[in-house]
């Protein structure tokens, strides 16, 4: 398949641009949005700016120099229909452990009245403080099946990729699977499913089926896609938008959007003024820029060298383990808690990667840490195009998925590790059912 200059960058970069748009788009808001934003120190900025690149040179180093030899896949000595058995047997176990995992969450969340249709209309200010965590032991019982969603869905996109015939149940679970996770979404109102929904199909365009993003965006093809996808957008910003505004009571929404006004570089001139509609756009900007308030006071207190692995297992991990020892918290989440507090922030906000690789690794183990996660991330990248291998495709997925959480910390599931072992034990351990050729080993 011959791609234009730029349809081949989207295809191998497409693993990691969510995550470099992410914060660049975060960067350029936080210093040219429409509000007024704190001052940080110009030891941040380096910081920040450092990390990024030392993850983007990274990533091309991992995907080596020799780019267009990707696409040759038919060269390789690779038995492919052992590989598409592999990818269809672990799609049609996978695919039910993921639907039994969706069903016992949103099942639980209505049982244990943590969440329900009802709440998100009439109570959405009080839902997540007061309801929120009434969940009960079936959702930690839950936790196992949906562990597999990654592996999940590496197995469902590597069978469209391929063309493999996928029996129709399959789809019908996950159709099944998307539908639960977004009722879960709403009953809980939280707005990650619909953000995962994006990238992914994002990720199945652009990397897994390799379709010409460019060309195909003003061509007839796949128009209803198209249209689709456009209203999925609006649907989506909608609803980010609806929770952004009601999510206090109507009397803390109007003074949150009375403050807010006072920060924006071009006050309004109109004599009405809707300080809902103001504080719902400063509570999505301050979603996308407030991280850089946690970086500075972590970076005013960090040390410069550091290396604490068990603080950065997650917060899954972490709220797992509180259920035996309550209480209980990772060192390096304890001090960076601290920091955070010292600096008059809330304890609710999110560190991002960014800050806390600081808090557990230093200010200048940091730039190690995104160097050596661009460069695995891109090599990943370019042993699954070149192998066309399930496993690659799954640590490709799996890094995907960490980056895009990026906003607060990489690791926040048990789904990662799980994909991480699956991933890897594909590529090891089976190596003996898929023969590499000797000019790309």
């Amino acid at each position: 398949m011959k791609l234009t200059r730029i349809d081949n960058f989207i295809y191998l970069w497409s693993p990691v641009l969510p995550f470099i748009g992410y914060w660049l788009l975060a960067y350029c808001l936080f210093n040219f949005g429409p509000f007024i934003t704190p001052e940080i120190t110009a030891g941040t900025h380096i910081y920040v700016l450092v990390c990024l690149s030392m993850f983007v040179v990274a990533y091309k180093f991992g995907l080596g120099s020799k780019l267009k030899v990707c696409y040759r896949l038919m060269d390789l000595n690779i038995n492919y229909h052992r590989e598409n058995l592999l990818a269809l047997n672990v799609l049609k176990q996978t695919s039910w452990l993921l639907f039994i995992g969706s069903v016992i969450f949103v099942f639980d969340r209505f049982n244990s009245g943590a969440g329900s249709f009802e709440l998100v209309k009439n109570e959405l200010a009080n839902l997540r403080s007061d309801y929120s965590d009434k969940t009960t032991f079936l959702t930690t019982i839950g936790v196992f099946p949906q562990s597999f969603r990654i592996v999940a869905f590496s197995s469902y996109f590597y069978c469209i990729a391929k063309k493999l015939q996928i029996p129709n149940l399959v789809h019908a679970l996950f159709f099944s699977i998307v539908v639960l996770e977004i009722v879960n979404m709403i009953i809980s109102a939280h707005r990650g499913p619909l953000f995962w929904l994006g990238t992914y199909v994002f990720f199945l365009v652009s990397f897994c089926l390799k379709i010409k993003v460019i060309k195909e965006l003003f061509s007839v093809r796949y128009f209803y896609q198209k249209i689709l996808f456009i209203v999925f957008c609006l649907i989506s910003f909608y609803y980010f938008y609806f929770i952004a505004k009601n999510r206090e009571v109507e009397s803390t929404t109007i003074y949150l959007g009375m403050q807010a006004s006072y920060l924006l570089k071009y006050p309004l001139s109109s004599d009405f003024t809707d300080y809902g509609d103001i504080a719902a756009k400063y509570q999505l900007f301050y979603y996308l820029t407030d991280g850089f308030r946690y970086i500075e006071s972590i970076y005013n207190n960090a040390p410069i060298l550091n290396f604490d692995l068990l603080s950065g297992l997650g917060i899954r991990v972490q709220a797992q383990i509180q259920r035996f020892i309550p209480g209980y918290s990772f060192p390096a989440n304890v001090n960076m808690g601290n920091w955070i507090f010292s600096a008059g922030l809330s304890a609710y906000g999110w560190p991002t990667a960014l800050g806390a690789s600081m808090a557990y690794f230093g200010i200048f183990g940091s730039p190690i840490f995104f160097y050596s996660l661009g460069f695995l991330s891109g090599y990943s990248t370019r042993r699954y195009i070149q192998t066309n291998r399930l496993g690659w495709l799954i640590i490709v997925l799996t890094f995907f998925t960490s980056l895009n959480m990026s906003f607060d910390w990489i690791i926040r599931n048990f789904d990662q590790y799980l994909a991480l072992a699956y991933g890897i034990y594909l590529i090891f351990i089976r190596k003996d059912k898929v023969m590499l050729h000797d000019k790309y080993a």
